[in-house]
């Protein structure tokens, strides 16, 4: 077992998460809502409550439990512009939230799954 602190132990990844998602501590602090000076206060081993860590996670586009197991972060966290939808979205109330996602879905085309196989060749094409 390591001799560091559970908070400390929780910064260090945290920071790991985060510089492996190419964010920088106000990107994080911007996603989640939490004043940068306590993000870097966090990284440093600073106490933290559930709820705080679960923020941090969130922004980090990482399970919380990814904070206190050495999980490789996620193949692709999220990009600084989707942090902030996702912080936006979380100041809308429920109703609000579905609302908005039908919005989107009228405005998002949806995409249909590539065939797995490829068309069979015309008789012309055949002898080219």
């Amino acid at each position: 077992m390591s001799s560091l602190s559970v908070p400390k132990l929780v910064g260090a990844r945290i920071k790991t998460l985060r510089t492996s998602a190419g964010l920088t501590q106000a990107q994080v602090s911007e996603a989640s809502g939490i004043a940068v000076e306590t993000v870097s206060r966090l990284e440093s081993g600073q106490n933290m409550t559930i709820g705080v860590a679960a923020r941090i996670a969130d922004a980090l586009g990482a399970p919380l439990a990814a904070l206190f197991e050495g999980r490789e972060p996620p193949a692709r966290a999220l990009s600084p512009a989707e942090a902030r939808v996702v912080a936006l979205l979380r100041t809308l109330d429920e109703r609000s939230k579905n609302d908005l996602y039908r919005a989107l879905r009228l405005m998002v085309p949806v995409r249909q799954p590539n065939p797995v196989t490829r068309p069979a060749r015309s008789a012309r094409n055949a002898k080219k």
